[in-house]
């Protein structure tokens, strides 16, 4: 359906749902390792149908069996602590509470865009800050050069700790940039994005992304928005400790970018064919070297197939390289689909 998806639910309450004119769909609509969220555009209480006012990504190939979904922002759904409803057309918060309010403080965050915008400065450090409770990102760069951000706290923001705004964004690369010893946790999206480095020429970005703790990112877009997601020529991502993630921990696009020496355990907790650490796509993003890492402790969602892997080079990646990393408890440790010039040597493998 190329103007959004239908389908049937197998879900009785459907009947008491009225009009939900304001339900979201979220979920997997045609793969395992697709994650779409968009709003509904009508339910028929009666036949049980849905129909989306867009399926974003592959909405060809909508499942109408074995899909995984759920419909939020009902009020007739509103039922165990915890959840919410938003009436829209009078602004109005619906919440049910999972302790006893009465002398409690609620907060909400107003604040629409970045905590700070970057453009095309240079030469700055920001060093021991904490940044919480956003509805986008804390720090966002285009352009810029030589900026480091060090021992900082970032928490519960609607997107990420640290992101360069693509072009179509009108966003330019930046390099050297340092994202070093930092606790980044409660992302919505990916929590460190970074553009950099000259993909024709092959200048290094001398992008750095060391020694930081992240956990739980991407607890909004839930697919390809993990720990660190670079785009580049020569960003190295070292010393980081990655967990609790829906998705993967680390997305590589780019080439001669380093990621050593870090952990990653208990991620792509909800998707299939999918790897920790992921690339894919461009036959021509040679030289990414990954080593000396620990990847461990990845389980297959309830009903999937377990294609999970420590290492996934995805279509038509070529001239990578995985060496001297222990990979324990993970279906597959290096999975290639496709590709050529791809060298994996020295490297542990356990259960």
């Amino acid at each position: 359906n190329a103007t959004g998806g239908v389908f049937t639910m197998n879900e009785p309450n459907a009947a008491n749902w009225g009009t939900a004119d304001a339900a979201m769909f979220a979920g997997f609509p045609a793969w395992d390792w697709a994650y779409d969220r968009t709003d509904i555009k009508s339910v028929d209480p009666q036949t049980r149908q849905i129909t989306l006012n867009t399926a974003k990504i592959y909405d060809k190939s909508i499942k109408n069996s074995g899909m995984r979904y759920f419909v939020y922002n009902i009020i007739e759904e509103l039922d165990e602590p915890g959840e919410w409803y938003i009436d829209q057309n009078t602004s109005m918060l619906y919440y049910y509470p999972m302790y006893p309010i009465e002398n409690s403080k609620l907060e909400m965050t107003v604040l629409e865009g970045a905590f700070v915008n970057l453009n095309e400065v240079s030469n700055l450090v920001f060093d021991g800050l904490e940044f919480m409770q956003g509805m986008f990102d804390a720090f966002t760069l285009s352009g810029c050069s030589n900026i480091k951000f060090t021992n900082s706290n970032y928490h519960d923001l609607g997107r990420s700790a640290v992101r360069n705004t693509y072009e179509y964004e009108g966003g330019k690369v930046s390099n050297y940039i340092e994202v070093s010893n930092s606790i980044i946790r409660n992302m919505g999206s990916v929590g460190v994005s970074l553009l950099g480095g000259d993909f024709e020429t092959l200048e290094e970005s001398g992008n750095l992304i060391r020694n930081n703790q992240f956990s739980r990112c991407g607890q909004i877009k839930r697919s390809y928005a993990g720990g660190v997601r670079v785009q580049s020529v020569g960003t190295v991502i070292e010393h980081n400790i990655f967990f609790d993630m829906p998705h993967q921990a680390i997305g590589v696009d780019g080439a001669l970018n380093k990621v050593r020496y870090n952990e990653i355990t208990d991620v792509c907790q909800e998707s299939n064919d999918m790897g920790a650490i992921y690339s894919g796509r461009k036959a021509y993003w040679r030289g990414n070297e990954i080593s000396y890492n620990y990847v461990h402790d990845i389980t297959p969602a309830e009903g999937m197939a377990g294609l999970l892997c420590g290492v996934y080079w995805d279509d038509s990646l070529s001239g990578e390289i995985v060496h001297h990393n222990i990979f324990k408890n993970i279906p597959r440790a290096v999975f290639q689909n496709g590709g050529c010039d791809n060298l994996t040597y020295n490297n542990i493998v356990i259960d």
